[in-house]
C-alpha cells in the first residue's frame, strides 16, 4: 500500500468514524426532545388535574397589563390562571426574560413569535421553556399571592400609584372566592369608588381620599409581612 492508498484508507476511516458520531448525536439529541415533550405534555396533564381555581369567578379585563412594558413572570402566570393572556403576551414575556439574561432554545423561539401565532404553539414554546429551565409551574394559590406580593412591593417602593395597585389587587380576591388575606383588595377598591362618589360608609373602616394612599400603603406593608410570616412558619 502505496502512501496514496494510506491516506486516503485514514480519510475513509475517519469520515466513517464521523458519521457514527453524527448519527449517536442525533439519535441522542432526538431522544432528549421526546423526553422533554413528554416532560411538557405530563406537566400540562398535572396543572389540568390539580392546579385548580380554589372558587369563586373572576375576570381580569386586562388590568394585569402595563402598557410598553414586558409582564413579569408573576403576572404573566397570573393572567394565564385566568385566561387573560394572548400570544403576545407570552412573546413580550419572553423578549424581557432575554433582556433580563434568562436563556434556553424555546425561550428565543418564544422571543421572535410576531404575536398572532396558534394558541397551541405558544402553549408548547411556553412549557418547554419552563421544562427546559427546570421551573417549576406553580400551582393556581402560589400565582395569585406571587403577584399580589409583586404588586404590594411596587407600591411599597413608590413604582406603583397606590390606586392603580388597588384595581390589580382587587380581583385576586375574586379569583381566592374571598380570602380572608385577600378581601382588603376588595374592601378598599368598593371604598373608593364609594369616595369618589361623594358617599361615606364604605367597607374599609375610616377610609378617606386624604388617607386613602397611605392606607394602601400600610396594607400591602402588612400583606407582605403576614406572607412572609405564613412562610416562614
Amino acid at each position: 500500500m502505496n502512501l496514496l492508498e494510506l491516506t486516503l484508507f485514514v480519510f475513509a476511516g475517519v469520515m466513517v468514524v464521523l458519521g457514527l458520531s453524527m448519527l449517536i448525536w442525533r439519535g441522542w439529541r432526538e431522544q432528549r426532545e421526546v423526553e422533554l415533550e413528554w416532560r411538557v405534555v405530563m406537566e400540562a396533564e398535572k396543572e389540568n388535574e390539580r392546579y385548580r381555581p380554589p372558587g369563586g369567578s373572576w375576570a381580569m379585563g386586562g388590568r394585569w397589563r402595563v402598557k410598553d412594558q414586558a409582564p413579569s413572570t408573576a403576572a404573566l402566570l397570573y393572567a394565564r390562571a385566568g385566561n387573560d393572556a394572548g400570544a403576545a403576551d407570552h412573546t413580550a414575556w419572553a423578549m424581557g426574560q432575554l433582556e433580563a439574561g434568562v436563556d434556553s432554545p424555546s425561550l428565543r423561539i418564544l422571543a421572535g413569535l410576531i404575536g398572532d401565532e396558534d394558541p397551541a404553539e405558544v402553549e408548547r414554546y411556553f412549557r418547554r421553556t419552563f421544562a427546559e429551565l427546570g421551573w417549576v409551574m406553580p400551582d393556581f394559590p402560589t400565582r395569585m399571592r406571587n403577584y399580589a406580593e409583586e404588586l404590594c412591593r411596587e407600591i411599597g417602593a413608590g413604582t406603583l400609584e397606590p390606586e392603580a395597585g388597588v384595581r390589580r389587587l382587587y380581583p385576586t380576591c375574586l379569583a381566592m372566592d374571598y380570602a380572608d388575606e385577600y378581601r382588603v383588595w376588595l374592601d378598599l377598591e368598593d371604598g373608593l369608588d364609594l369616595l369618589q362618589m361623594g358617599e361615606k360608609g364604605g367597607p374599609y373602616e375610616g377610609l378617606t381620599l386624604e388617607n386613602f394612599d397611605a392606607t394602601v400603603r400600610w396594607e400591602a406593608a402588612r400583606f407582605l409581612a403576614t406572607a412572609q410570616a405564613s412562610e416562614a412558619s
